[in-house]
This record gives C-alpha cells, sequence and structure tokens, in this order.
C-alpha cells in the first residue's frame, strides 16, 4: 500500500452500514465490475440489477452492506440468513462480495466479513458459507485468509429456457 493510500484512509475511515433503497444507483458501479470476473455474467442486459435490489431489499431475510470512504461507496457485500433441516439455528450465504478495484488492499472486504460474522452471531447462525468460482484464485485465497475452509463442494447448474 502507498503512502497516499495510508493517509487516505487515516483522513477516511472506511464506514460500513446498511444499504437501503436509495443506494441503488451508487452500488451500479460495483456489480459491474463483480460481472467482470465472473466466468459465467448474466446473459441478459444490467437492467435486472435494479429491480433485484429492490427486490432483496424487501426481504427481511436478505443483508446488503455498503462499505464507504467519504461519501464514495467501495465495497458491497450481500448475504441471506436462511433455516436449514440439520442445524439447531439458521445459516447464513454470502452471496455477492465485491470492493471497487481502484480499493483494493485496504482491508475492506475484511471488514465487511467481520461485520458479517458479527451480525450471523447476533442472527444465531450456526455457520457462515460463501462460494466463488473455482477460476477466482485471488477470491479463494482471500476467503482462506478471512477464516473460511473448503469443507465442501458447491455444484452449480446453468437452467437454461
Amino acid at each position: 500500500m502507498s503512502l497516499k493510500q495510508t493517509e487516505n484512509m487515516l483522513t477516511h475511515p472506511i464506514k460500513i452500514r446498511k444499504a437501503t433503497l436509495d443506494d441503488v444507483q451508487d452500488i451500479t458501479p460495483l456489480i459491474a465490475e463483480l460481472f467482470h470476473v465472473i466466468d459465467h455474467p448474466p446473459r441478459d442486459s444490467f437492467d435486472h440489477v435494479v429491480e433485484n435490489y429492490r427486490t432483496i431489499m424487501k426481504d427481511s431475510s436478505h443483508h446488503i452492506l455498503l462499505a464507504f470512504i467519504g461519501e464514495e461507496v467501495v465495497g458491497l457485500i450481500h448475504f441471506f440468513i436462511r433455516p436449514t433441516l440439520i442445524h439447531t439455528g439458521p445459516s447464513a450465504l454470502i452471496d455477492e462480495l465485491v470492493v471497487a478495484k481502484t480499493h483494493h488492499g485496504r482491508g475492506i472486504g475484511s471488514q465487511l466479513i467481520s461485520k458479517v460474522v458479527d451480525m450471523c452471531r447476533d442472527f444465531g447462525c450456526e455457520e457462515l458459507e460463501v462460494g466463488t468460482e473455482t477460476s477466482n484464485t485471488k477470491a479463494r485465497k482471500f476467503y482462506r485468509q478471512c477464516g473460511f475452509d473448503r469443507e465442501a463442494v458447491l455444484l452449480e447448474m446453468e437452467i437454461e429456457d
């Protein structure tokens, strides 16, 4: 990390808060960045993101947190909590985590994960899961550094019309 980046972090600490409906336009650049790193981005346009965001914000089992430096949204994490048949408490799954490319290496992703872990404890969750594409070696390394272990394999099937 450069001296300038370190100084910027000291003068503008990272703040994390729950997203609101009003944040939808601020998250679209982050989602666009996410589309560039996933192996199979959606086939249709980007327009569905706004509609999905609005739907998710109405569902109390879904949570979106935003990370800010100053007024700029620099990170996003979306997770949801659900009951399972085998656990006595709920389980949580991180669906999306993205940090603006210009802010990688500043601990933003780690802080978002830490906040989610705290929230999961408050919700009585027994586990927190995350999946990433096998080709995304940086993400897999990051999640291991955050304390995630490879305990299962996530298999995926694309559903075609």
